[in-house]
């Protein structure tokens, strides 16, 4: 009778454990019994995914899981892993890693999941630096203002018929801005048009329209000058890309399923640590990671498919 009663697997669930199985089995290829729990997971993606899509999802995810190996790796301390770090450089080939992660993001796995052009938007990550972000982010009248301002730039270097509406910017720690264009509703422009205004921009030029907009601004923005000279855009971290809603939403469960894998290792390789309280970090960021992954798993689409 139980068979009978039996409901179809998720298509979020069978992709979210293939991606968090892709990850696990990076660097523990001699445990057998992970290598077939990969191997199951594998099998139940490909019997509701194109090959070609679970080909991608797999290199994605251990592209992420790489990046974050080798990011923790460069943070460790001991003074002959620092000389080692030296020669082998492993911050920059995470970073190389990830970008190669992003790069698949926004070329392959964007046309296989979202082939709807009207449902792509543009999206770069970028800096300003000498900006007091206490305040900003303690103010929210002042950080509504700033954002504003953020948005007047990108909208200026979007080019003729982007508005303020059709940009939203996310504040991080650490003068990281996520930025995001929609195609403007007037005007007739496409995603790839935008996309094609922004590929040119660099950091001067962004920061001669950032200028602007604090101009325009007036006093309301002042205190959220900082005193390390100019406000400017320091660099733009993530290009000018295509995504989709998907392409986000998988790219988040692969990225934070990376960390959330290297995270659990790191406790489980420090519980001494957890005498003195060292450990718990690792402990609180596996449960945002693990939050961030159960989120967007729902958003990834795969069940409507």
């Amino acid at each position: 009778m139980a068979g009978w009663l039996q409901r179809p697997a998720s298509g979020n669930d069978t992709v979210r454990r293939l991606i968090l199985m892709q990850c696990r089995s990076l660097g523990n290829e001699s445990d057998s019994t992970i290598e077939r729990d990969l191997h199951y997971a594998e099998e139940d993606a490909r019997g509701c995914l194109d090959d070609e899509l679970v080909d991608v999802l797999k290199d994605m995810a251990s592209k992420c899981m790489q990046s974050c190996d080798l990011a923790r790796y460069a943070d460790r301390k001991h003074p002959c892993v620092f000389l080692y770090n030296l020669a082998a450089m492993p911050s920059m080939r995470s970073r190389h890693t990830y970008q190669d992660a992003l790069l698949m993001k926004h070329t392959r796995l964007l046309k296989l999941v979202s082939p709807d052009q009207e449902t792509w938007t543009v999206s770069l990550t970028l800096t300003v630096v000498n900006v007091d972000y206490e305040k900003v982010m303690g103010q929210p009248s002042l950080q509504a203002a700033f954002s504003l301002a953020v948005r007047r730039a990108i909208a200026a270097a979007a080019g003729e018929g982007t508005s303020v509406e059709d940009v939203s910017v996310d504040l991080w720690a650490g003068a990281a801005i996520d930025v995001s264009i929609r195609p403007p509703r007037a005007g007739g422009r496409t995603a790839e048009e935008v996309h094609a205004a922004l590929v040119g921009a660099t950091p001067a030029s962004l920061s001669v329209a950032l200028e602007e907009a604090f101009r325009e601004g007036g006093a309301a923005l002042s205190a959220a000058r900082g005193s390390g000279g100019p406000m400017h855009v320091g660099e733009i971290r993530q290009p000018p890309s295509l995504v989709s809603p998907r392409t986000d939403a998988i790219f988040k469960v692969c990225a934070h399923g990376a960390w959330l894998e290297q995270n659990t290792r790191d406790w489980d390789g420090s519980q001494g640590g957890t005498l003195t309280g060292t450990a718990w970090g690792y402990k609180h960021s596996m449960q945002e990671d693990l939050d961030i992954v159960n989120r967007h798993s729902e958003l990834m689409g795969f069940d409507e498919e």
